[in-house]
């Protein structure tokens, strides 16, 4: 007789689904109402279950509303100072923002940064710059996010537990 002894270590037979597969899972009803939790205490005015669904859940239903909030964002960034006026173009920004995108997506960039500033007109200094800035805030919300989204997401199992 021989027996098979399974891990308790990522075994979903012995221990279920963990949170974190939970939240990157199809959306459910816990989660939208996590979300709705998470977006009282964290509403920074980023698109930030856009960015969840997509970068963490592999969601791309999202990308086209993500492509033109970031080129948006990545003018106001540079009329707010990220690069220097006279550098600044319409097109620069629009690049450097689905650049910066792309690599919060894909943990790769569209094309080397040095053949995009070429394209540009600009300094492969003054395009990393500007993308790096662009991708860093975007990157820096949605790891603030997905923070207020787990803790959330617990509080609302804890609550339907208690409501069954």
């Amino acid at each position: 007789m021989s027996a098979v002894l399974k891990s308790p270590v990522g075994d979903y037979d012995l221990r279920g689904r963990d949170i974190d597969t939970c939240m990157v899972s199809a959306v459910h009803v816990t989660l939208m109402d996590a979300d709705r939790l998470a977006r009282i205490d964290f509403n920074n005015g980023f698109p930030n279950w856009e960015l969840f669904r997509t970068v963490y859940a592999g969601d791309y239903l999202h990308i086209p509303m993500l492509k033109r909030w970031v080129h948006e964002f990545a003018i106001a960034a540079c009329l707010d100072g990220a690069i220097k006026r006279k550098t600044y173009t319409p097109t620069l920004a629009g690049v450097a923002g689905l650049d910066a995108l792309y690599l919060l997506i894909y943990m790769k960039p569209m094309l080397p940064h040095t053949v995009l500033a070429a394209d540009l007109g600009v300094t492969p200094k003054t395009y990393l710059r500007l993308r790096d800035g662009i991708r860093d805030r975007l990157s820096a919300s949605l790891n603030t996010y997905v923070l207020h989204l787990g803790s959330a997401y617990r509080q609302v199992l804890i609550w339907e537990h208690r409501h069954r």
